[in-house]
């Protein structure tokens, strides 16, 4: 891939694409809770998790349920993938782990998104809680194997949340999700570019743009590097009802 040249940053107006609110001018309000407080809610031990040591059989699995489900055959999505057909019987069977590029590509091929391939299997509990050790995480950049990326939700949520460190100092291809989408900056510095208009960005700042609207980061300066990135997954449609947003599988 030829990374791609920054452009030029452009001065905000109204007809911006993303909306950034910096750490300075967040709106807050006081929050307290009055009476008695709920108890702790326990993760059900019998409720496996994909911790890293299971991520391969997770990802494979998801991919392969995934692909028999749309009838298509593993030669076609390789093809499609970019990717071999050896590998991707690999990483199908959990004997290979993708990086989270790989996925995306794969993911592309399937009609939906590398977060959701990565995200937890659904529990089908109304709260649902991963513990640190039990994160399922992949390689963000193949030539940086301390960058990854995190799936902090189960499959089963309508709202994925994953976390990024480290990543790249020059920009990539746009990725393009069917539903909006927020970052929030939690360490060190990035530029995103945002359908071809740049913001700077820093701990604490959070952009956000709509669903469709092609976007892309890159690092600056030295790490830790990291941000969170929270969106509806592209196999649900966000329609508006009445003034109410409703979701409906698409």
């Amino acid at each position: 891939m030829v990374p791609s040249t920054p452009r030029s940053s452009r001065p905000s107006d109204d007809t911006s694409k993303a909306t950034i609110v910096r750490v300075g001018n967040r709106p807050s309000a006081l929050y307290h809770e009055v009476g008695p407080q709920p108890a702790v809610v326990r993760p059900d031990p019998a409720v496996a998790r994909p911790g890293r040591d299971g991520v391969g059989e997770h990802v494979g699995a998801a991919i392969r349920s995934r692909r028999k489900a749309l009838g298509r055959t593993m030669q076609d999505v390789a093809r499609e993938a970019e990717l071999s057909q050896p590998f991707l019987s690999q990483i199908e069977r959990g004997q290979a782990l993708p990086s989270m590029r790989s996925l995306d590509r794969i993911a592309q091929a399937l009609g939906t998104s590398g977060i959701s391939l990565l995200s937890g299997e659904q529990s089908g509990a109304s709260v649902d809680l991963i513990r640190a050790e039990e994160r399922a995480s992949l390689v963000q950049n193949e030539a940086d194997p301390s960058s990854a990326a995190t799936a902090l939700t189960p499959a089963n949520r309508r709202l994925r949340a994953i976390e990024f460190d480290g990543g790249w100092h020059e920009f990539q291809q746009y990725s393009v999700h069917h539903n909006d989408e927020m970052v929030v900056i939690l360490a060190g510095r990035y530029v995103a570019d945002v359908d071809g208009e740049t913001f700077e960005l820093g701990p604490g700042d959070a952009i956000s743009y709509a669903g469709g609207v092609p976007h892309r980061y890159r690092l600056v300066g030295d790490g830790p590097h990291r941000f969170l990135a929270v969106i509806v997954p592209d196999e649900f449609d966000v329609v508006e009802r009445s003034g109410v947003e409703l979701f409906t599988t698409s």
